[in-house]
């Protein structure tokens, strides 16, 4: 009989008898194997298994189909994994086979997954020819935007519902304990966002507005209010520590949290003196500024340095101290000035 003719005879089977043979070619384990040809049969009795339970079920109740397949097993090494079961956890092998299984399963996910983590990770490289300005720089650029703020675009996906939708309740949850009042309140404040932020930009510019103006004041000064108040809302809804809060926090600060970010000007004083009883110093410099009073110096730590008669001059000390002198994050407000002397004192 041809060969054809008997892969046609063979294949018109009805689904009564499936074929496992290891050892076979052609065997394979896939989904779109039915196994009821001995000329592609399944590799495992697993498979076998899996496929006769989803052709013996029915919908309804103990309506099942049984003893209608029958498996041939096919000469060859016949490996049942029988996990969970005899084999333990505690198996270094299970283990390892458990984890050869995983990522050849998922192969090309972890190739994907690693080569997308590059830009995340070394933001500033590129593969050598490639351009850095095209298409493919933008998807990168979006990877690794959302990948670095991955975990508050979940948080505030989920606390958003509460916005959206304020009847909602994830099923199974109380509706009247701390978390539903911390929800109530994320909702409150979003909601009336604008007006809150508006109203204490007008508070802090009425009693003590900056001198002189940033540019934008008004508009950058609000927008920030409104980010910080989504930062500590969000705290507020999760209910625990303040993670969003101090994100946002470190965005106005260098990596080292010593200093701000932004435009300033720099000085270096020639000479200084500071009278503790007045909290008064004056500043000496080699040339010409622009400060003019009202305005706020702030001092390097450690940028000055001083004898004292405490102990007749005999040491230098270096001033402000982080920790323990309060304006060395506060600044000094200048009361007065002249073309190379300024004068502030501590507010």
């Amino acid at each position: 009989m041809p060969l054809t003719r008997l892969d046609n005879l063979y294949s018109s089977k009805t689904g009564k008898y499936l074929y496992v043979s290891p050892d076979d070619f052609n065997a394979t384990d896939e989904l779109d194997n039915r196994g009821n040809s001995p000329l592609r049969p399944f590799k495992t009795i697993q498979r076998a298994f899996i496929e006769v339970s989803r052709y013996s079920y029915l919908p309804g109740n103990n309506n099942d189909r049984f003893d209608q397949f029958s498996v041939m097993l096919m000469p060859g090494n016949h490996y049942i994994d029988n996990r969970p079961g005899l084999v333990t956890e505690n198996v270094v092998e299970t283990r390892y086979f458990d984890s050869a299984n995983l990522v050849n399963a998922n192969r090309q996910e972890i190739i994907d997954w690693a080569v997308a983590q590059v830009p995340v990770e070394h933001p500033d490289f590129y593969y050598p020819g490639d351009p850095q300005t095209g298409e493919w720089s933008r998807y990168k650029d979006a990877f690794r935007l959302i990948q670095k703020n991955r975990g508050e675009i979940i948080d505030r996906a989920v606390a958003e519902v509460t916005v959206d939708y304020p009847d909602f309740f994830f099923p199974g949850d109380s509706q009247s304990d701390a978390g539903s009042r911390y929800a109530d309140a994320y909702r409150l404040i979003q909601k009336n966002k604008n007006q809150i932020s508006q109203d204490a930009f007008n508070f802090m510019n009425a009693n003590n507005p900056p001198s002189p103006l940033p540019p934008a004041y008004n508009s950058s000064c609000v927008r920030d209010i409104k980010h910080m108040m989504d930062a500590v809302t969000l705290d507020v809804f999760q209910g625990e520590g303040n993670v969003h809060t101090r994100n946002f926090i470190k965005k106005y600060f260098n990596a080292e949290g010593t200093d701000w970010v932004g435009p300033k000007t720099f000085y270096t004083p020639t000479n200084a003196t500071y009278d503790a009883a007045s909290g008064e110093v004056v500043l000496t410099f080699p040339q010409t500024h622009s400060l003019t009073t009202g305005e706020k110096v702030y001092i390097k730590e450690g940028g000055l340095s001083f004898t004292c008669d405490m102990d007749g001059n005999q040491s230098v000390k270096s001033y402000p101290r982080r920790g323990e002198d309060p304006y060395a994050i506060k600044g000094f407000t200048i009361t007065a000035v002249s073309y190379t002397h300024l004068r502030a004192h501590e507010t």
